[in-house]
């Protein structure tokens, strides 16, 4: 609608102009020639007093039109001049779009609107650039990450199972432990796996929710219920806030999925022996879920990043790190259930904000 309003503007511009001129070149010849004309009539009373060249002066209708048909030829020609002075520099503007070293592209004040909106149209494919380049790094980190995820308890994987069943004797203790660890990383593995096909599926298809009415109280107790092991590894306590029975339209499957990496986000990266918050907020706008975790203050340029799929805070590896799928994972459900989730950081601790509309 707005550029139709541009262009309507700009065409009433130079039609305008072009009115003017032709006004003008109109009033000046026509004023010329009766100039003329009177001039011409007191000369030739004066040295005719028969009137024999009286009329001659009308010959001057002829010459005026003359000038005049040529003026407005002239006046349509820099028409087509202006406007295709126009063309060459929307041409121009063009051959610098995705030039990253050109600065601002300026126009003619009569396109400056035009100038305006290829200036923003640079700029986000500036920034759709570096972005691209920065999601390409970031798969490139995954992709290293991966392999060492993948790697590491595979090779532990490997080496009990030689130990199990090579010609060592092993106790009944010692065999049990070398079992434990060998299906703890088992598990491990197989969650990493399911995560990055989880991320993959999401990006490759849309979404489809089984949506019913659910009890969002019974549901989060469930799902710290089942964290309850991994707390207790880290010494960390996890405390549920909710006003009675709230209840939920969404996939249950697919939000328990978003609560679980939460959950499991604040165990990687929250602090020993901490407390996390789980507080549930209803109010006639909607429901709000906060959950809470003390941890390093997490800086605002990575805040952003966070649900970023790939994204890592510390590109150094750690086991702990996770795959930087779990978040990503969580925002794709939200945004498909038309819910938000954004993240603040400050005083040694991380609040994930879920908005759930009525």
């Amino acid at each position: 609608m707005s550029s139709k309003i541009n262009n309507d503007f700009l065409l009433r511009g130079i039609f305008k102009r072009y009115v003017i001129r032709v006004v003008v070149i109109t009033a000046a010849v026509f004023f010329a020639t009766i100039f003329i004309s009177v001039c011409l009539r007191r000369w030739l009373n004066g040295h005719d007093p028969f009137n024999y060249l009286y009329y001659r002066d009308l010959y001057l209708l002829y010459p005026a039109l003359g000038i005049w048909v040529l003026l407005i030829v002239l006046a349509t020609y820099r028409l087509f001049k202006q406007l295709v002075h126009y063309v060459d520099e929307l041409q121009e503007a063009t051959s610098l779009l995705f030039d990253k070293e050109a600065g601002a592209i300026e126009l003619s004040p009569e396109l400056a609107a035009i100038a305006e909106k290829i200036n923003a149209l640079k700029a986000e494919s500036i920034r759709n650039e570096a972005l691209a380049a920065q999601r390409q790094k970031q798969k490139n980190d995954l992709i290293v990450n991966l392999a060492h995820d993948l790697k590491t308890p595979l090779a532990s994987i490997v080496g009990y199972l030689n130990l199990l069943c090579g010609d060592v004797k092993l106790s009944d203790e010692e065999r049990e432990k070398y079992l434990d660890v060998a299906l703890r990383k088992s598990r491990a593995l197989s969650d990493l796996i399911d995560e990055f096909f989880e991320m993959t599926k999401f990006n490759l298809s849309d979404l489809k929710l089984e949506v019913a009415e659910c009890n969002l109280s019974l549901l989060l107790e469930q799902i710290i219920f089942e964290f309850k092991p991994l707390f207790d590894e880290k010494g960390m306590e996890c405390k549920l806030h909710v006003p009675g029975k709230v209840y939920l339209s969404c996939d249950g499957d697919k939000m328990s999925r978003v609560f679980g990496n939460l959950l499991k986000n604040a165990y990687l990266h929250g602090d020993q022996d901490s407390t996390v918050q789980v507080t549930v907020e209803e109010s006639e706008a909607g429901v709000t879920i906060d959950f809470i975790n003390a941890c390093k203050t997490i800086p605002e340029d990575a805040l952003e990043n966070l649900f970023e799929p790939f994204y890592r805070m510390d590109p150094s590896r750690h086991a702990a790190g996770g795959s930087g799928l779990g978040l990503a994972i969580a925002r794709e459900i939200l945004r498909a259930h038309g819910a938000a989730i954004t993240a603040e950081s400050a005083d040694n601790k991380v609040c994930f904000r879920l908005t759930f509309r009525k």
